[in-house]
């Protein structure tokens, strides 16, 4: 229902930007000049129209549509446009060029685009055209090459390789030297992100294993050192992609190091409105998606920190109280948390205290005798059963309805030897506690009582245990 409700939040927001980022502008003063004038010419160009757009995160939205007259658009306003790569698109045509400069000029050729292109004040599209056209050059000769390569004898391959990656570290020489010669400019700052952090060789380090680990690390620590400033990159289409992979192979894949590195993350947009949302919005469903146990806690996070605060203006009261509903079932049964009691009684209707097991894991599993897919999952639990019970764990299987023939017949049809418990007489919260809205469902407690696992299929408990026993075993060590 959250991920439903935010998902549609997200696509409603989707418009509002493009809507609202059409006409953005803050007024911006120069000694001469006010706000904005671009003219391009197009020669050769067979449309009397094109869409002006620009890149954000891992979109392209429109900025304005501009009339094309003798091969010439004009771009003009009395506001400042926001610095970025933009693009000309119409049926027949696709140019890519950044704004930086306020006021330039630019003459291209539709055919050979920026093969044949004048420019008048802007440096910046300037090394763009000319970065463009010599790594157009490369890839061209690492295509021949390839090509090559695939009916190449074995002598002439090694040769072919030898050209190939010398071809690859004279691109990467010619992007180094291009950052270096002109620190300054706009489009250095996007080449940065292109080219991410540089390694360095560690050769003090004599261990393989040992220099490795030194590499990665100093990779994650100064991942981010490639930018100069976050929010100026939001126009511009490697950013986003930069920005993920950094989430997706370098944060630790626990909820409370997501929370940190997320937060931390949204602080460099203070400011900056438009990319707050973006990446509060991006994050949230990339971890609200996610498959990996436990990223629930973000969906928490985010929550407590952003959405059900003044931080967040774009969300009217009836959604928090939507997000602020759904966490009753989320926040009790968080991995790590202490499990929520439950008193529940046995076939013989007595109370049965959870307190008095001393197994070291306790498996929750919690099913509708009516339930489908509970009728094809409880023989498969029972198989694992036996090594269950080796590895230190208890199965204690709870039904979740109050029909009391029911329950007793499952559990003779099935031939359950476990523990088993149920709450017929509707005494427990346990299906808000434990978010027993779907069944089953299986929780994983250690010896603390504490919640390790959840939601997890029962093809996998077993497995699970087997290897939080190695983990546990290598932490005492």
């Amino acid at each position: 229902m959250m991920n439903k409700m935010v998902g549609n939040l997200f696509k409603t927001y989707g418009v509002m930007m493009l809507l609202s980022w059409t006409f953005y502008s803050c007024a911006q003063k120069t000694e001469e000049r006010i706000g904005h004038e671009i003219t391009i010419e197009v020669v050769g160009i067979k449309d009397s129209s094109t869409i002006v757009g620009y890149h954000f995160g891992n979109q392209r939205l429109i900025l304005d549509s501009a009339e094309i007259i003798n091969d010439k658009l004009q771009l003009k306003g009395e506001y400042t446009l926001e610095k970025g790569v933009y693009f000309l698109y119409s049926p027949n045509f696709y140019f890519e060029f950044i704004i930086s400069d306020q006021f330039f000029e630019m003459k291209i050729n539709s055919e050979l685009g920026y093969k044949d292109i004048e420019i008048s004040g802007s440096e910046d599209n300037e090394l763009f055209a000319q970065f463009q056209n010599k790594m157009a050059e490369i890839q061209k000769q690492q295509s021949e090459l390839s090509g090559r390569l695939i009916t190449a004898s074995a002598a002439d391959s090694v040769s072919i390789t030898q050209e190939l990656e010398g071809i690859g570290l004279s691109a990467k020489e010619f992007r180094e030297s291009l950052i270096s010669d002109n620190p300054d400019l706009f489009f250095i700052s996007f080449l940065k992100i292109v080219e991410g952090v540089t390694i360095p060789e560690f050769e003090e380090i004599e261990e393989l294993q040992a220099r490795k680990i030194a590499s990665f690390k100093y990779y994650r620590d100064h991942y981010f050192d490639v930018l100069d400033d976050a929010p100026s990159m939001m126009r511009t289409p490697v950013f986003h992609g930069y920005v993920m992979k950094y989430f997706d192979d370098l944060v630790i894949r626990q909820a409370d190091s997501v929370n940190i590195q997320i937060k931390d993350w949204l602080d460099k947009f203070e400011g900056h409105p438009q990319g707050f949302r973006y990446w509060l919005m991006t994050l949230y469903t990339k971890y609200q998606e996610s498959k990996i146990m436990g990223m629930d806690g973000v969906t928490v996070f985010l929550s407590d920190e952003y959405f059900l605060t003044d931080k967040v203006d774009f969300m009217d009261e009836d959604q928090k109280l939507e997000i602020e509903e759904e966490l009753k079932f989320i926040r009790p049964n968080l991995i790590g948390k202490m499990a929520p009691r439950m008193n529940l009684l046995d076939t013989a209707m007595q109370p049965f205290s959870l307190n008095q097991l001393n197994e070291k894991y306790l498996i929750y599993f919690f099913y509708d005798p009516d339930c489908g897919h509970c009728k094809k999952k409880t023989p498969i639990l029972k198989e694992a059963y036996p090594d269950l019970k080796k590895a230190g764990a208890e199965v204690i299987a709870i039904c979740t309805i109050t029909d009391t023939d029911k329950w007793k017949n499952f559990i003779k049809e099935q031939k359950l030897d476990w523990l088993n418990l149920g709450d017929p007489l509707y005494q427990n919260n346990f299906r808000m506690e434990y978010n027993v809205r779907t069944t089953p469902q299986l929780y994983v407690l250690n010896q603390e009582r504490r919640i390790i696992a959840k939601k997890i299929d029962v093809e996998q408990v077993l497995d699970f245990i087997q290897n939080y026993e190695l983990l546990d075993q290598n932490l005492a060590q």
